[in-house]
Parts: structure tokens; C-alpha cells; sequence
């Protein structure tokens, strides 16, 4: 049986191990100098495991938080939680370009534990990349990668008031996806 690890550094960084069998975990930190790795601690992690301990750092601009994970092949997600200064939807696809990345996919329900979690212990509503805005009701990446997952809300998406075509990571859902109108300011989550 596959195992899910988290690790929690004391700097900014995580990294959760679920990649074939291995039982080997590591934690990775971004800084000027690249990534290097920290050894620190292991624990089985779902999604309530992400929520009760302090693994993603709390301070308003974090640094990329990644994650390994996939049965077959090993991937690397990494993201950056932005919750400081709110934005419209397509003023945080520009600031996740400046920061090296695009704005976040979630494939699969281990990322989506992840950023879910980070969103519900700040309490802060992000968005994310998925958006309907070409056609209605087809839900497409803006990174143009296909979409394979999701995680809506009960009654989302509602499309309320016949104008939401931008989706965000409900914090009150404890991150769960809202369709919400792009003019709307939020935080952001990029992935790269």
C-alpha cells in the first residue's frame, strides 16, 4: 500500500512524498541559492493531517511549497500561496507570472489537499487557474492543460447572477472550489 508523507521543515517549506512505494521523505526549501534539502520529520498525512499541523509557513507571501507525488511516475508540484494584497483573476495570472509560474491546475486530489488546507488554516479565499470564461459550464485550465479534476462545493458551480466564470479555493469549504465573478479580488495560488 502506498503511504502519503509529509514533512514539515522549520523554514517555509514542505515537501509530501507518496511516489511508488518508498518510505524515504524529504523537505525541500527555496532560497537564493536554489533548492536543498532538510531533514526534519515524517507523519501519514490526509487532508486532516495537512489541517492540523503548522506545515506551510504563515507569513503573508510564502515561499514555492512543493510536493511529490503520482503511483507510477514521481512529479513535482510546487506552489506559491500569495495572501497578502488582493487581486482580480487576471491580475493574479500576472503575478504569478512574475513570480515564475502560471496559476495554479490542481490535478489530483493530493495537490488539492494541499492547497486546500493552506487556504482553510488562513482563512483566506484564493484563485485558482480553472476558469469557463470562452464557453459556459466548460471548465478549462488557463495554463491550457487538461482538466481532470475537480472539487466543487455543494450547489458550485452556480454561475450566481449569470456572471462567474473564475474559480477559487473557498477557505469557509475548507477548500473546496467556488465559481466567482474574475472581477473579484483575492489572494492567488501559482504552480509551477
Amino acid at each position: 500500500m502506498l503511504r502519503l508523507m509529509i514533512i514539515a521543515a522549520m523554514s517555509l517549506a514542505l515537501t509530501v512524498s507518496f511516489c511508488g512505494a518508498s518510505e524515504e521523505s524529504t523537505v525541500e526549501k527555496f532560497d537564493d541559492h536554489g533548492w536543498t534539502d532538510v531533514d526534519n520529520f515524517t507523519k501519514e498525512a490526509r487532508r486532516e493531517d495537512f489541517e492540523a499541523e503548522s506545515v506551510v509557513g504563515v507569513d503573508r507571501v510564502s515561499r514555492w511549497q512543493c510536493i511529490y507525488h503520482g503511483t507510477s511516475t514521481c512529479r513535482r508540484s510546487c506552489f506559491f500561496f500569495y495572501t497578502g494584497h488582493h487581486y482580480t483573476w487576471h491580475q493574479a495570472i500576472t503575478q504569478c507570472k512574475l513570480h515564475g509560474g502560471t496559476l495554479a491546475t490542481i490535478d489530483d486530489a493530493v495537490e488539492d489537499a494541499f492547497i486546500g488546507a493552506f487556504s482553510y488554516r488562513q482563512k483566506s479565499t484564493m484563485w485558482i487557474g480553472l476558469n469557463d470564461r470562452a464557453i459556459e459550464g466548460i471548465w478549462k485550465w488557463y495554463s491550457g492543460s487538461k482538466v481532470e479534476y475537480f472539487n466543487w462545493a455543494a450547489r458550485q458551480p452556480d454561475n450566481w447572477r449569470g456572471n462567474e466564470d473564475c474559480v477559487e479555493i473557498w477557505d469557509r469549504e475548507k477548500g473546496l472550489w467556488n465559481d466567482r465573478k474574475c472581477t473579484e479580488k483575492r489572494g492567488y495560488i501559482c504552480k509551477k
